[in-house]
């Protein structure tokens, strides 16, 4: 694959850890698409790294995962604009602050974090080269926010055979367990942001087993950055931006050739890490 011609759609890329792969990818050979729910915003943020480094290929779209419309009209975009890409860098997400929780905090979190973010993938799968990837930043907290004591959860998730069906059937549960208020005793933590990440770790395994991700030999991953000083992360985050990038730019270049060892696993510190 020539490298000239990588291709990268990167959400929610206008501040954080997203603008900061944007800046770290600026100054290599890559055709950078930022996807932002604001596009003004995402027009500031590019005119800043092109002011700055003017051979940087950097395009911005309009996109909110919130949004199936959105999702619909951004997928033809990228269909009528560019035709195919080669990478799809899922870093879309958002977390209710403080103590908030409840039915409407999952819903939020999960629309963006988990449903959303599926939504878009699978549309834009058809316009993903063949030797391409998709990576979702996923993160740690996950792995740490099912209660070991709920055998049956844990027993679907790391099923090796897990299916989109059964992972959209542990969410609904997670749901409807805070619904009735049963969650603690059904040892769910009281976290949203914790068990949606949780799910969309799981699902880039699930994604890997897709036919249509065989056929194509399509490379998948999720990976954590590790904890950011981002508007998400706070300030008194563990790591810098800069810091918390190096391991989706890892993944961003690793050879464009599937590695069974690699394939649907998630990364922490550039390395696979167990769910």
């Amino acid at each position: 694959m020539n490298k000239e011609l990588i291709r990268i759609i990167i959400t929610g890329s206008n501040k954080g850890i997203g603008l900061g792969i944007v800046q770290n990818l600026s100054n290599k050979p890559y055709h950078i698409i930022m996807a932002c729910r604001s596009i003004e915003r995402a027009n500031e943020a590019r005119q800043k790294i092109i002011s700055s480094n003017p051979n940087s290929k950097i395009d911005t779209l309009e996109l909110d995962v919130d949004s199936t419309d959105s999702i619909d009209k951004f997928v033809q975009n990228i269909h009528s604009q560019y035709g195919q890409i080669d990478i799809l860098l899922n870093n879309s997400g958002m977390a209710f602050k403080g103590d908030e929780f409840g039915t409407d905090v999952i819903e939020q979190t999960f629309r963006t974090n988990f449903y959303g973010t599926i939504d878009l993938t699978e549309k834009l799968l058809p316009y993903i080269k063949e030797n391409g990837k998709v990576i979702f930043i996923g993160s740690s907290l996950g792995k740490y926010y099912l209660v070991k004591g709920n055998q049956t959860i844990q027993g679907q998730l790391q099923n090796p055979n897990l299916t989109k069906d059964k992972l959209f059937g542990v969410a609904k549960q997670f749901y409807d367990d805070v619904k009735d208020n049963t969650y603690e005793s059904k040892g769910w933590a009281k976290s949203a942001y914790g068990i949606s990440k949780l799910c969309i770790n799981h699902y880039a395994s699930v994604l890997s087993r897709y036919e249509s991700i065989i056929q194509k030999n399509i490379q998948v991953y999720s990976c954590c950055p590790g904890w950011v000083r981002t508007d998400l992360g706070g300030k008194n985050a563990h790591r810098s931006i800069e810091e918390g990038v190096i391991c989706p730019i890892y993944l961003v270049e690793l050879p464009f050739q599937v590695n069974p060892q690699f394939q649907g696993k998630f990364f922490y510190d550039s390395v696979i890490s167990s769910l």
